[in-house]
Parts: C-alpha cells; sequence; structure tokens
C-alpha cells in the first residue's frame, strides 16, 4: 500500500512513468499477494503469484528492450512454471484460477469504461433537453 500511495502522489511526474518503478510496483504486486496467502496458510497462493504475475507479464514484457527471442523465452519459462505448480503442487482442476486476477482487472477497466461511457450518454441527453 505504500508504494501505491507514493505512486498516486507521484501522478504525472517522470518517477510515475518510470518503466523501474513500474516494473517494482507491478511485481511487488504479486509477492506481495503470494506472501500473504502462505503467512495465512491459503492453498490459494498460486492464484496470486500466477494472477498478478499474467498481468505483470502482459503490460511489462512486450515493453521491454531486451531481444524479442528472450520475451518469448520468459513467456515459456511463465507457462512452464504455471504447468508445473499447478501441476504438482496445486493440481490442474484449479488452473482456471490463474485467469481470476486478470479477469477481475480487466474485466473492472472494462466496467468503469462503460459506466462513463453511460454516465457521458445520460448527461449528453439531459443538456439537449434542457
Amino acid at each position: 500500500m505504500f508504494l501505491l500511495f507514493i505512486q498516486l502522489i507521484l501522478f504525472n511526474t517522470k518517477i510515475h512513468f518510470n518503466k523501474a518503478w513500474i516494473v517494482l510496483l507491478e511485481f511487488g504486486v504479486a509477492i506481495h499477494g503470494t506472501l500473504i496467502t502462505v503467512y495465512k496458510d491459503m492453498d490459494i497462493w498460486p492464484m496470486f503469484m500466477y494472477g498478478f504475475l499474467v498481468m505483470f507479464f502482459l503490460t511489462q514484457l512486450f515493453s521491454w528492450k531486451i531481444p524479442t527471442k528472450w520475451k518469448w523465452i520468459s513467456l515459456g519459462a511463465f507457462a512452464v512454471s504455471i504447468i508445473l505448480v499447478y501441476g504438482f503442487i496445486r493440481g490442474f482442476e484449479h488452473i482456471y484460477e490463474v485467469l481470476f486476477i486478470p479477469t477481475a482487472l480487466y474485466g473492472g477497466a472494462a466496467a468503469l469504461i462503460a459506466i462513463g461511457y453511460l454516465w457521458d450518454k445520460i448527461a449528453d441527453r439531459k443538456r439537449q433537453t434542457n
């Protein structure tokens, strides 16, 4: 939360858009979510680890200035680690959990966009009737 508050305080500054800072925040939430569920002795730690890491890879991987082959190698190693953890630890019947966090985050963003769009349409209609 401390890092998130710093990010909010630094809104629209150079640091706010610094790639190293963004990587720290996005990777940090994966570590934090995983450690909290492990600390609370919950079996769903892979959901938090891989859910946030999926977000990390979707938003960060292809913005890195590294050779494309290393990006694909990273993505492949990530996929293999999901298969290994869900194959040997959590069980393949729970592999759908990997999609919970990305679905919630992208779904929440889509819902906010839809709400904003509807709000704007309602406001336009009210302005036209006045």
